[in-house]
């Protein structure tokens, strides 16, 4: 399994609007942009995913930009990697469209499952909030 790009980026974006929270103002995506070293353009196509998702909202105007739509404590890191890739699932056996047809007699489809939703708990676990605490939210 592998995070791609959008996943990555789209955590680092809710990280610094989570560092930016408490100041209760809209970020503007060029500083996002710029503190996290991505382009707006990129950028644009991850928070339009995170805005569909209901994670961040924007606010129009002369002092608009981006916010998240709720405190870092209740945003886990499940959520916003699911936003940007869509389901985790380890192998494509075992996705939300159902099971393949040699699962009855499949000796590792137990396994995948669990280890599946092992990172999933893991992932649903970790709140922005407690990402900063524990990774000081830069670099």
């Amino acid at each position: 399994m592998k995070i791609s790009t959008k996943a990555r980026y789209g955590l680092r974006a809710m990280i610094e609007l989570a560092l930016h929270y408490e100041k209760k103002t809209p970020v503007l995506m060029s500083l996002v942009s710029k503190n996290q070293n991505l382009s707006e353009k990129y950028l644009h196509i991850l928070f339009t995913s995170l805005k569909n998702a209901k994670l961040i909202k924007s606010v129009r105007g002369k002092t608009g930009g981006f916010m998240l739509s709720k405190h870092p404590s209740k945003i886990n890191i499940l959520w916003i990697i699911e936003a940007l890739e869509g389901p985790i699932v380890l192998v494509n056996c075992v996705d939300n469209k159902g099971i393949c047809k040699k699962s009855p007699k499949c000796s590792t489809i137990n396994f995948w499952k669990d280890t599946g939703n092992l990172l999933k708990k893991y992932f649903a676990s970790m709140t922005l909030e407690n990402f900063i605490k524990k990774y000081n939210g830069r670099h």
